[in-house]
């Protein structure tokens, strides 16, 4: 069987494994990451908005947030730079999160490098982490 292995807290794909059962060692802990088996047949294909593509448009992508959350980012964005909550390292990776977002010209749903912004949002209750699993699985 193979098992797919996941941080907890990113989501972000970690390793992939053969053996019988799950395997727990240095560094991917079952307390911090899941190890989950891969389906043997491939799971019925769900409709997405998109018909399943992975490459959207920044607008396509942008309307697979709820409003509530689209409009929390927005704020989010013109206001990080004065948030006392955040340390300059923080806000340095804000920055480059939100610079690589506006130069890239579409946006990959299964690049990893969206991830850790994704995972602010939730962190800073902009939105939820089913919020989040609709975002990306379109």
């Amino acid at each position: 069987m193979i098992f797919v292995v996941t941080d907890k807290a990113t989501r972000a794909f970690v390793h992939e494994y053969q053996h019988s059962e799950p395997v727990e060692w240095d560094g991917m802990s079952f307390t911090t990451h899941d190890h989950t088996a891969q389906p043997e047949e491939p799971p019925a294909t769900v409709p997405t908005k998109f018909n399943g593509r992975r490459i959207l448009t920044k607008l396509e992508f942008r309307s697979l947030f709820p409003e509530s959350a689209l409009l929390g980012v927005d704020r989010f964005e013109a206001q990080f730079e004065a948030a006392g909550f955040l340390t300059d390292a923080q806000r340095d990776e804000i920055r480059t999160s939100f610079n690589d977002y506006h130069a890239a010209e579409d946006v990959n749903l299964d690049d990893p490098r969206w991830l850790p912004g994704l995972g602010l949002y939730v962190a800073l209750g902009l939105m939820t982490q089913a919020d989040l699993d609709e975002v990306l699985y379109g």
